[in-house]
């Protein structure tokens, strides 16, 4: 027999019951909050009332208030917090009237950012402890137009992230700073860049685990290199590949609380692009060092020509070392093709031809290495003086 759907304040009285139940007892003989959970509780929420409501609220928001507290926010923190995004802070709600409706948002909006909670909280302690020690942050902060709002989390990470971090400056032509770009964005469209005193590098897998992209550049192979210590940064190499097209010639790069590209162009115009720095907790930690157990070689003058020739009849290339002779096969229903070439060792293994377009592009005008094995992941390794750009890819395997 079916009965009335319940009504919006049902619902909170419900939930108010079902928090009320959990509600923690302050009991600890030097006074400190202990928490322990209210197993006594006997009434159910369907057997409540809305005249019964009022006693039961007052039990969530302490629930909120302590689970804020155990976030490490202060309950004045978390009411502003409230304010800023539009809703009514803790302290406001004064009949059930208006406590229903109210709380069903805090509660809403609490349990659905409490990971960002969580993370704010952290972040104001880290401020506090850098304030402390250094009296010209709140005046950096002025500079930058920020405040401590939730709302500019985002922000306030990557400013804390890079405040006074070591600047770093690099001067290279324009052209290897395209090929470097062009070569990650073949396989992702950010990642982690570690500089070093020596030189500079890149590793990131992309979506599918199914292909990684190196890149490692030498201090000595660009014009000018400073880098006064070691420093980690994010790069949203999407944006830098696109921003590589407005500069030619020689390019300044500065890494400080951003990017920058500085050029000078022949009709004596200086361009300055600035992008944004990503705080390198939201990219996805780069893998191990790696090493590949290969078993044969081959070098190959120019991979672009000879994957696009491949893909016209098929979605996998078969490379086959044997022999001293290196085997490229594809065949689909549009036929077969093969070429061949001078190899070392014994090997075989079969690979996305997709994959192998995007490592072509990314290792165009370069010779290229490869090094693979039976079944086994294979390495793709193109150099430019100090450049030197490597793509790990996995095997293909064919269904018996």
């Amino acid at each position: 027999m079916g009965g009335a759907q319940p009504s919006a304040e049902e619902e909170i009285i419900k939930k108010a019951v079902e928090m009320a139940e959990r509600e923690v007892e302050e009991v600890d003989e030097e006074g400190a909050e202990v928490a322990e959970v209210n197993e006594s509780v006997e009434k159910t929420a369907e057997e409540k009332t809305p005249e019964e409501a009022p006693e039961e609220l007052p039990a969530v928001l302490r629930r909120i208030r302590n689970e804020v507290r155990w976030l490490g926010l202060s309950v004045d923190r978390f009411n502003e917090i409230l304010k800023e995004v539009g809703l009514c802070r803790m302290d406001e709600i004064k009949d059930f009237e208006e406590a229903a409706e109210a709380i069903k948002e805090i509660m809403s909006f609490f349990y659905s950012n409490r990971k960002r909670l969580e993370e704010y909280a952290g972040l104001l302690k880290t401020i506090e402890r850098i304030k402390s020690e250094d009296p010209a942050f709140d005046e950096a902060m002025k500079e930058a137009g920020l405040d401590l709002s939730f709302k500019n989390l985002k922000v306030l990470k990557d400013f804390v992230a890079n405040y006074k971090q070591p600047v770093i400056e690099i001067e290279m032509d324009s052209d290897t700073l395209r090929r470097i770009a062009r070569a990650i964005v073949q396989l992702v469209g950010e990642s982690r860049v570690h500089f070093e005193e020596s030189g500079f590098w890149m590793r990131a897998v992309d979506g599918a685990n199914v292909a990684l992209v190196e890149v490692r550049v030498e201090g000595w192979a660009v014009i000018d290199y400073t880098c006064p210590s070691e420093r980690v940064v994010g790069v949203d190499w999407e944006s830098l590949h696109n921003a590589c097209r407005l500069v030619k010639g020689d390019v300044k790069i500065v890494v400080d609380r951003e990017l920058k590209l500085i050029a000078e162009d022949e009709e004596g115009r200086t361009r300055t692009i600035s992008l944004p720095l990503i705080s390198p907790s939201e990219i996805r930690k780069e893998p191990k060092d790696y090493s590949l157990n290969s078993t044969a070689s081959v070098s190959i003058p120019n991979l672009k020509s000879l994957v696009d020739a491949h893909t016209a009849f098929g979605e996998a290339m078969a490379i086959e070392v044997a022999d001293g002779v290196a085997r490229f096969v594809t065949e689909g229903d549009n036929g077969r093709i093969e070429d061949t070439f001078c190899g070392e060792g014994n090997g075989k293994s079969m690979y996305s031809l997709e994959y192998l377009q995007a490592i072509a592009k990314g290792l165009n005008g370069l010779e290229v290495k490869i090094e693979l094995a039976d079944d086994y992941p294979a390495l793709f390794e193109g150099k430019d003086g100090g450049v030197r750009i490597r793509y790990v890819l996995a095997p293909r395997i064919e269904a018996e």
